[in-house]
């Protein structure tokens, strides 16, 4: 590709290294690599797939609003079908708005924050109820935004489902009992759980601002130019450490996965996802899903794009422990199994990325008696779920950086204030209608 254009480049820090990266990638030969198992006819791609320099000046900063919206514009996608009636979200009392928390000595509002951390979209649900709900001009509810990496806890959410219906017996099984192509790769001898756990020991760089990182081989090859099916690219990968021990950030770890779940149940990710989920729990409009090329892989790590409200209704079957209106969708145990840091290795404030949180399965545990966690994404992508006080928060955005501590403390600051808030109403209210009755 020609990295020459510098509207692809200028002032664009996350983004700048997949051009150097490109580079770095002509000498491969895609041509000798095989091919990846064929997509069935029923998951019909949706979306065109447009040249490399348009999907890079897509993410350069005067077009990343709009092109976090528009994703299936520029790469090919597989739609994640709904189905049914819509499950109403009904309107709660009012008052998140001006709900002031304190953050680094100072206070601000809800709508103060929701400006100050570019934020494009965000929903409130208090116990299912529509707490709060605002967008930026030009979206709204009909709106979708492209997940980034919290599409990895909806992959993982995937394998429970898998587990569930028998397709995959155990987490503690190898993943070459289901694929058996990574057999002599550096993932033979690594199971499920540790794959889910971020812990197979097998080497991924994901430094954003280094052109030679993993990430970028890894997406370049794949999403980007669409030259090397994703799933044959985490065969290379090379072994670096004792599998179950070390805790490395990767999303090629999330690509094996979502290869399990199509090994596993022989459907198309995207598909299966829609069948178990998106057609069950009253979702408002279809979704999409990356694929690595035209009619191959869903990208399991990064680009699922969903409206906000419903990815807050994911978020409200998490926390419901993966029931939906009396009906159980995911296995029982799976949300706390999937959700509490059980590993030394893992537990809150033992990961190199973040001093914070703790990490299972696909999903970042925070700590606090509350056991809330959250899915993230690059760019403010968040989806906090607070089940102890029954609140969830979809918040999508538009950072300036991929990766900012500092917004991500306002964020989580204000989610906790949100949550302690809306649960103190409700415990209000229910002592009031407990008082009436006397």
């Amino acid at each position: 590709m020609n990295p020459g254009s510098e509207v692809h480049t200028r002032g664009c820090a996350f983004f700048r290294p997949l051009l150097a990266a490109a580079a770095l990638l002509a000498c491969a030969s895609p041509s000798s690599v095989p091919a990846a198992p064929a997509t069935p006819s029923s998951a019909t791609p949706v979306g065109v797939a447009t040249p490399v320099n348009s999907r890079l000046a897509a993410m350069s900063p005067p077009n990343r609003a709009r092109s976090f919206q528009r994703m299936s514009e520029y790469f090919p996608t597989r739609m994640i079908a709904r189905a049914g009636s819509i499950d109403p979200l009904p309107h709660g009392r009012p008052g998140v708005a001006e709900l002031e928390f304190e953050f680094e000595g100072q206070r601000h509002s809800v709508n103060e924050f929701f400006e100050r951390n570019h934020t494009s979209g965000m929903v409130v649900l208090d116990a299912g109820s529509l707490a709060y709900e605002r967008y930026r001009p030009g979206t709204g509810p009909n709106t979708r935004f492209t997940s980034f990496s919290m599409a990895k806890s909806i992959t993982s959410t995937l394998v429970g489902l898998a587990m569930g219906d028998g397709a995959i017996e155990s987490v503690d099984d190898p993943l070459t009992k289901y694929i058996a192509d990574l057999e002599g790769t550096a993932y033979d001898g690594v199971t499920i759980k540790q794959a889910l756990q971020m812990s197979s020991g097998v080497a991924f760089s994901e430094t954003y601002t280094d052109p030679k990182a993993d990430i970028h081989v890894f997406t370049g090859l794949s999403m980007l130019q669409n030259k090397v099916p994703a799933n044959e690219l985490v065969r290379r990968f090379e072994r670096a450490a004792r599998p179950g021990t070390v805790f490395n950030y990767s999303t090629g770890e999330t690509q094996v996965l979502v290869w399990l779940v199509r090994a596993a149940t022989g459907k198309a990710p995207a598909a299966y996802l829609s069948e178990k989920i998106w057609s069950r729990i009253g979702m408002e409009h279809d979704a999409t899903w990356i694929l690595d090329r035209d009619g191959g892989m869903e990208m399991g790590g990064i680009g699922i794009d969903a409206t906000v409200r419903d990815y807050a209704r994911f978020g409200q079957l998490m926390a419901n422990d993966g029931v939906w209106r009396e009906e159980r969708i995911l296995p029982e145990g799976w949300v706390k199994e999937a959700t509490t840091p059980v590993e030394p290795h893992l537990d809150y404030g033992k990961l190199v990325r973040t001093p914070l949180e703790g990490y299972q399965y696909q999903w970042w545990a925070l700590p606090g008696e509350d056991t809330a966690y959250v899915a993230q994404g690059v760019f403010g992508q968040l989806l906090y779920i607070n089940p102890a006080r029954n609140v969830v928060i979809a918040k999508l955005s538009t950072w300036p950086r991929g990766t900012d501590p500092r917004l991500k403390g306002e964020a989580f600051a204000a989610f906790d204030a949100i949550a302690k808030h809306l649960a103190s109403q409700r415990a209000d209210r229910t002592a009031e209608v407990g008082a009436d009755r006397e």
